[in-house]
């Protein structure tokens, strides 16, 4: 499972559960942390949320990124193309836009797939 680290600047990073227990075992402490699957170190003072990723209510996100990384923003309800913002985004062709499977922003997007590689090579 992974997990989404919102930073008190409002980046988002993708962990896994592994990275996850680590963190909050060492909240109390204060410090930069290393963190192998994004190869950087956090501070453990400007984590501001940890939350299981499927716990992220994605009907509320407004704009996000489709498998490929191409930008798009949420329309009365569905998904366009964030550069022509007119022009709906093809459920025959990006069959997630019809589940709403956007992602979140390309640091998870490159977290799933460094974990769909992870999976397959084990």
């Amino acid at each position: 499972m992974r997990y989404l680290v919102t930073m008190m600047s409002g980046k988002h990073l993708w962990l896994t559960e592994k990275e996850t227990k680590t963190l909050r075992t060492i909240r109390d402490k204060k410090g930069l942390v290393y963190v192998p699957s994004i190869d950087k170190s956090i501070n453990l003072s400007s984590v501001e949320t940890i939350e299981p990723a499927n716990a992220i209510d994605r009907s509320s996100i407004k704009f996000g990124f489709l498998r490929d990384g191409t930008k798009v923003v949420r329309k009365k309800g569905s998904w366009a193309y964030a550069l022509d913002p007119d022009r709906m985004v093809s459920f025959i062709e990006y069959p997630e836009v019809v589940k709403d499977e956007i992602y979140f922003s390309l640091e998870e997007m490159k977290a799933t797939e460094r974990n769909l590689l992870q999976k397959k090579n084990n």
